[in-house]
């Protein structure tokens, strides 16, 4: 007969190795698991930011082109309403009977406080179609149809759509870029402001320079349009160091967006300052708002992923008298 012997179990030793290596591998797992998440989460925050930038970039690029448009359809004389504004020396950028493209820096239309020096930017355009009838093909900065003037309306200055861009707090401290735009009744009449509409949710900072053209020296032309300016010089807006001139003259915008993620998603980097324009923007002393410095943020807002974004757009509506339209018709 065989003898069994009973089998004896795990000594004090054993036991405690085999708890420490399990210990290892949980613990190994569970920093793969928190790395994984924090590289997921750093990919998720980097698309949705290049998706803000894209849109944001859009947005700007179709808003620019807009400024100063006017439906001429196959008239053979010139519409009432139409005008060309060559100098304007209000100093109010949110009048709505400026010109069509004109902007105020550090400002708000409402008043609020600004947000990290941020400038406005104001567009003007007609709607499209015949005169009462809309043909919806142009929207403002809310998505909504720009009515086309309406014939029974005397002044036309403040018929165009009303477009404000500018950035401001939302109700939970996030600072975004926002819309202000211009209602209208059913005739297509100016009805009021709008409130205004949040587009871009995690805009720090709104930058905007104006290239502005600079003619020989002596009486400016006729139209710009019927000369080349010798050079193109970026100014501010109404407001700022170096502002603009003639607003008639403008003839491309330069726009910069510092964005940042929604919650941080990244290591703690210390502090970065962010040049909206470029190390060598000569105006950045005297145009604050054109550097940003994480310096005085929390370790938290530190850790949020930041890009700036910049484009500049040519304005391609120059209102010209109209004897010179009819020559290209």
């Amino acid at each position: 007969m065989k003898t069994v012997r009973s089998e004896a179990g795990f000594t004090l030793t054993e036991l405690m190795i085999g708890l420490v290596l399990g210990a290892l591998v949980v613990l190994a797992a569970t920093a793969m698991v928190v790395t994984s998440r924090a590289t997921y989460r750093t990919q998720d925050e980097a698309t949705r930011m290049s998706e803000t930038a894209r849109f944001g970039l859009e947005l700007m690029n179709r808003m620019v082109r807009l400024a100063g448009y006017t439906d001429f359809g196959d008239a053979f004389s010139p519409p009432p309403y139409y005008s060309r504004i060559t100098t304007w020396v209000n100093t109010d950028a949110y009048s709505l009977t400026g010109p069509n493209l004109v902007g105020a820096n550090q400002s708000t239309p409402n008043g609020t406080p600004v947000v990290n020096g941020s400038d406005t930017l104001v567009v003007r355009y007609f709607g499209s179609g015949t005169p009462g009838i809309t043909d919806g093909n142009l929207l403002d900065c809310g998505g909504n149809a720009t009515p086309a003037p309406n014939a029974s309306f005397d002044t036309y200055a403040q018929s165009r759509a009303y477009n404000v861009l500018y950035v401001d707090l939302d109700t939970d401290g996030e600072p975004a870029l926002k819309c202000l735009r211009q209602k209208y009744d059913a005739g297509g009449n100016p009805n009021g402001l709008d409130t205004p509409q949040t587009l871009i949710r995690g805009v720090e900072s709104f930058q905007v320079l104006y290239g502005e053209g600079i003619y020989a020296v002596g009486p400016p032309p006729a139209d710009p349009d019927d000369a080349l300016p010798l050079t193109i010089v970026y100014r501010t807006g109404i407001g700022g160091s170096n502002p603009v001139v003639n607003w008639g003259n403008v003839r491309s915008v330069r726009i910069s967006m510092l964005l940042r993620s929604a919650v941080g998603a990244q290591p703690d980097s210390g502090a970065t300052t962010y040049n909206l324009f470029g190390a060598s923007y000569p105006n950045a002393s005297n145009d604050p708002g054109t550097q940003f410095s994480t310096s005085t943020l929390s370790v938290s807002e530190r850790t949020r992923i930041r890009r700036v974004v910049e484009t500049t757009v040519f304005v391609r509506n120059r209102v010209m008298p109209w004897t010179n339209l009819q020559g290209i018709q």
